[in-house]
């Protein structure tokens, strides 16, 4: 092995764990300088490895030219839809500090995933997000010991609020499962004991597209992962649906689970969101998770769409949402064909079934800025750098 084979390993196993940091740290909620510096250095790295050593680039856009062309066609409209924006420089901020970021990380994580010779190294970054959802679990559980309102006390761990946890918690689940069975070492004892954890701050958070996330996620895995248990779960899932349903009209919890009036915002939301999309149908009033309460400062209880495909058609109109839907079909469809090609590989299983929970909970709320879309794309990276991997090897 020559000295540049030699540094270019070396390169890519600096890449991977600063990947892996990063991961780890995203959720912390006033971590934004210790992430801001992972960030820049994996960036640098990152930079020095595929450029100044002229690393072969094409490979990142031999695979899927097509989705590639939608993200930099999804930027530049962002741009375009300035011309309607409510604030075009908090919009134009946004659009380059958090909407190419998410794209960059996806990048990144495509190019470390691919690189990998031994795909085995990539648990690092699974082991990384369970931990950071474990330790927030474990925080969350003390909040709730310290506090225990059942429905008022809505755990937020280190992440800053309950639904943010939640949206953690809904990505890193499957990860833990997958891992947990797959797993020969001491490390499964810790796997089960985050699960747990895991699972009783996903119900303490009390966010119900996050449960009803998870119950997807959990279909998934069933018929995919644990084909053998498929009749057991479906009557767990029967027994618990039923439960949720007694819970909510006769509950032995000082509330009710399903708790009435708590659909009135989102009805509003969606009601003011129609009236956005009436005036500016085609660019929208600006990117950014704010432009919503731009526009109704005087409403209160409604801070955006709860729904990523219509706040999505808010930022940027009816086209930026086209171009949404359009890039995540792709993205599910990618993944789903790469687990029955690649034989269900377990890194493809993971993300595809943590990306569609995702989805689900994003149908109900907007949970897509900031660090749970950088996450969401990272992990979308390293599902299409496996599959290339994967592709590349079989022939």
């Amino acid at each position: 092995m020559n000295d540049k084979n030699v540094l270019l390993k070396s390169l890519g196993d600096v890449e991977l764990y600063l990947l892996s940091l990063l991961v780890f740290f995203l959720p912390f909620e006033k971590l934004v300088t210790l992430k801001e510096v992972i960030f820049i250095l994996l960036t640098t790295i990152f930079i020095v490895n595929k450029f100044l050593l002229k690393r072969d680039l094409r490979v990142i856009f031999s695979k899927n030219r097509l989705l590639h062309i939608l993200i930099i066609v999804s930027i530049v409209w962002a741009l375009v839809a300035l011309v309607t924006a409510i604030k075009p420089y908090y919009s134009f901020h946004e659009i380059i500090t958090k909407m190419t970021k998410q794209y960059l990380v996806y990048f990144i994580a495509f190019c470390i995933a691919y690189s990998q010779t031994d795909q085995k190294k990539l648990r690092v970054i699974f082991y990384s997000l369970i931990l950071s959802a474990g330790i927030m679990s474990i925080y969350g559980c003390f909040q709730f010991y310290v506090n225990p309102a059942f429905f008022d006390n809505r755990i937020s761990g280190f992440t800053g609020a309950f639904y943010r946890l939640a949206t953690l918690l809904v990505i890193s689940i499957p990860a833990a499962i997958i891992l947990l069975f797959k797993t020969e070492n001491r490390l499964k004892f810790v796997l089960f004991l985050f699960l747990l954890l895991m699972l009783i701050a996903t119900f303490l958070t009390f966010t119900r597209s996050a449960w009803l996330g998870i119950i997807v996620e959990a279909t998934i895995l069933i018929f995919i992962f644990f084909k053998r248990y498929r009749k057991i779960f479906v009557i767990f899932v029967v027994l618990m649906v039923s439960t949720v349903i007694l819970l909510s009209n006769e509950s032995i919890l000082p509330k009710k689970i399903l708790i009435r009036g708590s659909e009135k915002p989102r009805l509003e939301a969606f009601k003011l969101s129609i009236n956005i999309l009436k005036e500016y149908p085609i660019t929208g009033i600006g990117y950014g998770k704010k432009t919503f309460s731009f526009k109704y400062p005087d409403v209160s209880e409604v801070k955006h769409s709860h729904n990523i495909i219509v706040n999505t058609a808010i930022e940027t109109g009816l086209i930026g949402s086209f171009l949404m839907l359009f890039i995540l079909f792709i993205i599910i469809r990618d993944l789903f064909m790469g687990i029955n090609s690649s034989k269900n590989n377990m890194f493809l299983i993971i993300i595809f079934t943590s990306a569609t929970g995702y989805l689900v909970l994003n149908l109900f709320d907007y949970m897509y800025h900031g660090w749970p879309g950088q996450l969401f794309w990272i992990l979308i990276g390293m599902g299409y750098g496996v599959l290339k991997r994967y592709e590349e090897i079989s022939i």
